[in-house]
């Protein structure tokens, strides 16, 4: 059964809204019935979003308490950093009695957000277990072909838990299996040259087969230009192997929207379906996107850019969320999109989603669903009462008539009478419905996923951790702070990392694929060492005209000083 999403606005309408709804048709009673009747209707309404963004901003509240506690002791620098980042953007909610309300939409709030959702995995007691048994897991089907490791593996302490997991134990022990790992890697690592599939040659790839006349698909370039092919000479990508390098679909391209998490999501998916299944395939982020804004987080944040990672992957597991494929829905760059902001009391909305967009379905939402917008006139009756006044001349005696005369004082009253009639009004609702399901015809999953380090864990763990996934090829989803050195890169490679005290530089939370690393003494000639030890290479969205071809190489030391969360995709199946 599908889900209908309607919102429902009465009341006057501002001239920013009239501008911003598209041509309206009109719907009667029975009608109204019907649609309301379709499928499984959610319906939002618009005199219920001051209440919406209220609790918005109690939340916020509570969740600044809690990293106040998460990190005041631990991570009294990280705390000192956050706290004196500044706002950079926010609707503000403007009440009758001329109270406001600023609701903030980026800056610290979003990354105090996915600091507390990391911290709070970081310290539940349950996550040193969970840590364990997923690398002993892996490692497990790593040695199955090797009985002598395979015996050894299973006499490690890690493989007999106490009664009550402590950190201190559980990082003994996930240093005990890395160590194992590390010992072990040289005849357990696969690095398989397979040849690259051309991007028109993925599964499942929409309108846009890398042709520059066509403003549709995933591996557009903006202003026309064309996608970059020549990787640098003295760049990792073209001289390094690494274990998920043949696994890797084309470079995409979020273009105008912020939209990193689904593209984030999608190459670990893309780069599991081929390790799996050795298909290359092109997965729609324009389906798994309108599916987190609109169906699972529909009120008020669809309006917005961005998303959690974390909270993404959860609801594909609560849900089964069955990918689509690229030519399902194809991804709308929305090259000319503008925001703008509807009166103080209302959230941003866009215009110009659709310039040159011809896939599936559109709209100037965030999510892009398809959108019919109605309009229903309700005709009630308005009692109106009309007050008339009337001078009235009193019955006077000759006496008073002379008196009168000769004083100028009237001899009378004033008299008010009331009439009462009743007004035919017409009052209006739009009603706007979103829908768009595309066919989830990829038929793959999400069955497993493994978060694995936030700022408040052991770097050097999470590190090793980190090389022990991409080495065992599960590619690592990776959200942090977007630092002017991140976008000043040269030939991709980032060769300074800022310290905490700039966090207020960052322009913003971002999400892209960990897909491999190189220390420093495996580094091409010509390329500068990377701080920290070495370099993680990093599959963006941002196009091939960026980077080197659109991938990054990233120092271990930026990782450790501005990741919210580090996640590892594990497993997915097809149905």
């Amino acid at each position: 059964m599908l889900t209908r999403y309607i919102v429902i606005k009465t009341g006057a309408f501002s001239n920013a809204e009239k501008e911003a709804m598209p041509k309206l048709k009109k719907l009667n009673a029975s009608a109204l019935k019907t649609l309301l009747a379709k499928d499984k209707a959610r319906v939002i309404l618009e005199s219920r979003r001051a209440n919406l963004y209220l609790s918005r901003s109690a939340a916020a509240a509570d969740t600044l308490k809690a990293f106040q506690t998460l990190y005041g002791d631990r991570a009294p620098d990280l705390l000192k950093a956050v706290m004196s980042a500044p706002e950079t953007g926010s609707v503000t909610v403007k009440y009758p009695d001329g109270s406001k309300l600023p609701i903030p939409l980026k800056g610290r709030s979003s990354i105090v957000r996915s600091l507390v959702l990391g911290g709070n995995i970081a310290r539940s007691e349950k996550h040193p277990e969970f840590m364990m048994n997923h690398i002993k897991g892996m490692l497990a089907d790593s040695v199955a072909k090797k009985p002598a490791l395979a015996a050894q593996l299973a006499k490690l302490p890690a493989m007999k838990v106490p009664a009550r997991v402590t950190n201190a134990f559980a990082t003994k022990s996930v240093d005990g299996l890395l160590e194992f790992w590390w010992k072990n890697r040289q005849q357990l690592v696969d690095v398989v040259s397979v040849p690259p599939v051309a991007c028109d040659k993925e599964i499942g790839i929409g309108r846009n087969r890398n042709s520059m006349a066509e403003k549709t698909g995933d591996m557009t370039e903006s202003g026309g230009n064309t996608r970059s092919t020549t990787l640098s000479a003295t760049g990792l990508f073209k001289n390094i192997n690494f274990p998920l390098k043949p696994h890797l679909t084309c470079i995409r391209n979020q273009a105008n929207r912020g939209t990193c998490e689904a593209f984030c999501l999608n190459a670990a998916v893309e780069a599991a379906v081929s390790v799996k299944y050795g298909k290359k395939v092109n997965l729609s982020e324009q389906a798994l996107y309108k599916t987190y804004k609109l169906d699972w987080f529909p009120e008020p944040f669809y309006y917005g850019d961005g998303a959690i990672a974390i909270l993404n992957l959860l609801h594909q597991l609560l849900t089964g969320y069955v990918f689509s494929y690229e030519a399902d829905w194809d991804y709308n760059p929305s090259y000319a999109r503008t925001p703008h902001d509807f009166p103080p009391n209302l959230p941003p909305y866009y215009t110009n989603s659709s310039s040159g967009y011809v896939g599936l379905a559109c709209s100037d939402t965030n999510h892009q669903a398809a959108q019919v917008c109605y309009t229903v006139e309700n005709k009630v009756l308005k009692e109106v009462i009309t007050t008339t006044s009337e001078w009235v001349e009193d019955a006077a005696a000759v006496i008073d008539s002379v008196v009168s005369f000769v004083t100028g004082q009237s001899n009378g009253h004033w008299v008010e009478n009331t009439v009462t009639s009743w007004e035919e009004v017409i009052k209006t609702s739009i009603i706007c419905e979103y829908r768009a399901d595309p066919n989830p015809s990829a038929g793959y999953k999400v069955t497993d996923f493994v978060p694995f380090y936030v700022p408040l864990m052991n770097w050097d763990v999470a590190l090793s951790t980190a090389k022990c996934f991409l080495d065992n090829k599960k590619p690592i989803m990776w959200e942090f702070q977007v630092m002017h050195s991140f976008d000043n890169n040269s030939n991709g490679y980032v060769t300074n990392t800022e310290s905490l005290t700039q966090i207020g530089a960052s322009r913003g939370g971002h999400c892209a694929l960990i897909a491999g690393y190189v220390g420093n003494d495996k580094l091409p000639a010509g390329a500068p060492a990377g701080e920290g030890g070495g370099y993680f290479i990093v599959k963006n969205s941002w196009g091939t005209n960026t980077g080197d071809c659109g991938y990054y190489y990233v120092p271990y030391k930026y990782v450790q000083t501005w990741t919210t969360c580090m996640i590892a995709l594990k497993s997915i199946t097809h149905v």
